[in-house]
């Protein structure tokens, strides 16, 4: 039987919500009962447009968990309801976990971020062992990815031992430093570091030294074969088409041992929300580190990247953040200058969580200035996407410095086409080309979109537009010409 999401009422009661002892938060802020109800609301919401089966979620203000909320179903096929205790996996949120474990051994004389890593590995093919620590965990090492992007699995013949076999016959994909590019290779080295220095495998390192301390006590290592009461089990959409998102489907991932510092750990939202806070309040790391784990990688060129060191940073002037994403079905923001984060968990690969924490996070700050996008996409879900092309004025008018980044507004519309809104998604494209007359990328979208519903005089249009903008664009040609031969 397909998956229906339930709604209204018997969506509400199917809510676990622990609300934590009030915090004395600054006069300023929002009260947090109230804040709490409008995040309930948003969220609430969101799984219904996105068909989300289960979702956690947990605040923090003030060095308190002030909010702990479960919604929907962990286990479609037995109804099993999502609480407080569902174990959800954490995906690539587990790499800011490395990054603690990474200043940990920083604090203690171990290890050195500007060290090579042939320091604590020394046999490594010649061409890695320049690399430097810093370099493995802000992803701009130049290894090749010992996971395939398009499987989710090793390399190699199968098995570890052939991965690695694999992996280091491969030549550098860039040299060191140059470029930043995402991969598993990095944290793969990284877990036999932190083997080697702690003396202790990494998952018991990160027991004794992150989970035991920050009360952690439904999180540890493991995936789809790995048991534990209360797991949720993971969903994806399967054969989407313009009317349908598609059937649902079960998302099931594993995670080799090796790769385990990259993507190999589940828990609960709250028990992320404990981390944070010990994190902030020096459990974990010194304070005076903080900094440090935080600052972005700059390139060989003077290019700042967003990756820090296990975490994602924001270059932002206002409400500035640091995080992480997992797996498109989790995320998690600390905003260090509003003393808030938020923690968002589903069981739906492809939910894109990290779109809502800046939303979250704002019911709590008084005066939080959400991006552009994100304001649009505020509005749009109150007042509806025909009202979209006006919206966009209105901020504009309001604020006529304020842009909306293109490649933003194309990942909001392929985002609406993915869950089978064609309409809203041309709205979305239309919009773009408007703000981007030159682009042809924007116009190449509304082609795109036409062509998808069978329109082929306006998708024809759209991509001459496209093509006049990009003349030696062989595939928009190549698109164009198999529209003119229908």
């Amino acid at each position: 039987m397909p998956f229906q999401l339930p709604s209204g009422s018997a969506l509400v009661a199917a809510i676990a919500v622990t609300i934590a002892s009030p915090a004395i938060a600054a006069a300023t802020q929002p009260p947090v009962a109230a804040a709490n109800r409008a995040t309930t609301e948003l969220l609430l919401e969101e799984m219904r447009n996105s068909r989300i089966p289960g979702l956690q979620v947990a605040v923090v203000r003030d060095g308190r968990l002030v909010f702990e909320g479960a919604w929907g179903v962990g286990d479609i096929e037995t109804g099993a309801p999502v609480t407080s205790d569902t174990i959800f996996p954490f995906n690539s949120m587990t790499k800011a976990f490395t990054g603690v474990a990474a200043m940990q051994l920083v604090a203690t004389g171990k290890l050195d971020l500007s060290a090579p890593v042939s320091r604590y590995l020394p046999d490594l093919p010649v061409g890695w062992r320049a690399i430097t620590i810093r370099q493995l965990l802000t992803h701009s090492s130049g290894l090749p990815d010992i996971v395939d992007p398009d499987s989710g699995a090793l390399i190699g013949a199968g098995g570890e031992e052939a991965a690695w076999t694999a992996i280091t016959a491969l030549p550098l994909v860039s040299a060191p430093g140059t470029r930043s590019s995402y991969n598993q290779t990095n944290y793969v080295l990284l877990g036999r570091i932190v083997d080697r220095l702690a003396q202790q495998p990494f998952t018991a390192f990160f027991r004794n030294r992150q989970f035991a301390p920050a009360g952690m006590r439904r999180t540890g290592f493991g995936d789809i074969r790995d048991w534990a009461p209360g797991k949720a089990k993971s969903y994806r959409f399967n054969r989407p088409t313009l009317s349908s998102p598609g059937t649902l489907e079960r998302a099931d991932v594993e995670f080799p041992p090796m790769t385990r510092t990259a993507a190999g750990m589940e828990g609960t939202a709250g028990d992320m929300a404990r981390w944070i806070v010990a994190v902030l309040d020096g459990r974990l790391v010194e304070r005076a580190l903080l900094p440090t784990m935080w600052t972005p990688a700059v390139l060989a060129d003077g290019t700042e990247t967003l990756r820090a060191i296990g975490w994602v940073t924001d270059k932002r002037a206002m409400n500035r953040w640091v995080g992480q994403s997992g797996g498109n079905r989790g995320a998690f923001a600390v905003y260090p200058d509003d003393n808030v984060a938020v923690v968002v968990l589903t069981n739906l690969q492809g939910a894109s969580p990290e779109l809502l924490l800046d939303r979250v996070a704002a019911n709590y700050v008084r005066g939080f200035v959400l991006p552009p996008v994100t304001r649009l996409r505020a509005e749009v879900q109150k007042r509806g996407f025909d009202q979209l092309g006006a919206i966009a004025a209105e901020l504009r008018h309001a604020d006529p410095a304020i842009t909306f980044p293109e490649r933003q507004l194309s990942d909001w519309g392929y985002r609406m086409l993915r869950s089978a809104r064609p309409q809203q998604a041309l709205a979305i494209f239309t919009l773009a080309a408007s703000l981007y007359p030159d682009s042809a990328n924007a116009a190449e979208n509304i082609g795109y979109v036409h062509s998808l519903k069978g329109e082929v005089p306006a998708a024809i249009a759209a991509y001459r537009r496209a093509l006049a903008l990009a003349p030696s664009n062989e595939k928009l040609a190549s698109a164009l010409k198999a529209l003119e031969q229908r």
